[in-house]
């Protein structure tokens, strides 16, 4: 079996003395005052087979740092070039704003173990058995039973894929190849449920991350890193293109997906967490992974606003609830009182986290 997914890729987050209260907005205090949505199309369009996508010309022009992170990140810290891709970014800052999701008679989880959920946290908080409850109460969904919201120990995969009208096929350690190539989306997305308006939501990467820091005990050159990265991008690229696919589905699908997060509160410091060095990545170098990992956080907003599909900044969200939450001197540090959101494995969320990314998948699909 995989390592435990995810686990975080390693960039160093810049953030400043928060000047806001985390508990509404993680990312933004005063963001309501800013014009946000320009009217992006969103959702599948008969027609065109390429409606899912986004011309250059089409996109907004956004300054993500002053609109949404200037409240707490360091001006001269190095985002990932967000700016590039043009996405259309939701009021609330949480993620983008890309698709109008108005009826859904299906939801599919998909990915790593973010998503499949990991003890000690007890089940009932996982962020998927939270949204399964209040997506089935929202649009009138059949809810799953408590097999479906478990999850085998032994396996790491789910005691069953399907209850009511909510299906997960992840797994803990999947990666980004496993989207497709191992059929975790095809498998939750079986053709006698294609004609459904169905929403999924993914988290992966984190697992993609942790392969590049185990092979840095290799010696791995600069190149085969960025060989590594670059297809463990395109595997999610090609997972969102297949999902928008109109000739694939006959019914709209929309796709919330996660960037990646971290748990050292911008610091690098890996041994913050104390099971770091157990699981022997806490004195490791990862200059050259947290640089390429910048480039891929830069390509996953990218590919939401090629496919019209929505990402959120679970990434930026958890900056100053990791393992140096406390540090006032920590380059992302929201005040003495920020809740940590890992739970002791250092790469999966406590209660806390789940709930965090449950409201953040929420604010994407009520606006």
């Amino acid at each position: 079996m995989r390592a435990l997914a995810c686990v975080p890729s390693l960039m160093t987050l810049g953030c400043t003395s928060p000047t806001h209260s985390s508990a509404q907005h993680p990312l933004r205090a005063d963001h309501q005052d800013q014009p946000w949505d320009t009217g992006s199309p969103g959702g599948l369009d008969s027609g065109d087979p390429d409606d899912g996508s986004s011309s250059d010309e089409d996109r907004p022009q956004t300054d993500l740092y002053g609109d949404c992170f200037s409240g707490f990140m360091d001006p001269d810290f190095e985002l990932p070039d967000y700016d590039a891709a043009g996405a259309t970014i939701g009021s609330h800052c949480l993620g983008t704003d890309q698709q109008d999701i108005g009826h859904i008679e299906r939801v599919v989880f998909i990915g790593d173990s973010v998503t499949l959920g990991t003890p000690p946290a007890d089940s009932s908080t996982w962020y998927r058995n939270r949204l399964a409850e209040r997506l089935a109460e929202r649009y009138g969904l059949e809810e799953p039973d408590w097999v479906w919201q478990g999850v085998d120990p032994i396996s790491g995969k789910p005691l069953t894929n399907f209850d009511g009208d909510f299906g997960v096929c992840a797994w803990w350690g999947a990666r980004t190849d496993d989207l497709l190539e191992t059929s975790q989306l095809p498998d939750c997305l079986p053709e006698e449920t294609r004609d459904l308006e169905t929403l999924v939501v993914i988290t992966a990467g984190g697992n993609d991350v942790f392969k590049a820091i185990q092979s840095l005990s290799e010696g791995p050159s600069p190149d085969e890193l960025a060989e590594a990265t670059d297809q463990w991008v395109t595997y999610m690229r090609e997972a969102l293109e297949w999902l928008r696919d109109p000739h694939t589905f006959s019914a709209p699908v929309h796709v919330v997906f996660a960037n990646v997060y971290e748990y050292t509160d911008g610091t690098g410091d890996l041994s913050a967490c104390p099971g770091a060095d157990w699981a022997g990545f806490g004195d490791l170098d990862t200059t050259e992974v947290d640089r390429l990992t910048n480039q891929a956080m830069a390509a996953y907003l990218d590919m939401a606003a090629d496919t019209q599909t929505d990402m959120i900044f679970m990434r930026e969200a958890f900056c100053g609830h990791g393992f140096n939450a406390g540090d006032p001197s920590a380059p992302c540090y929201r005040g003495s009182g920020a809740d940590t959101w890992f739970d002791e494995t250092c790469i999966h969320p406590n209660e806390a986290g789940h709930a965090a990314i449950a409201d953040m998948v929420m604010a994407v699909i009520d606006e």
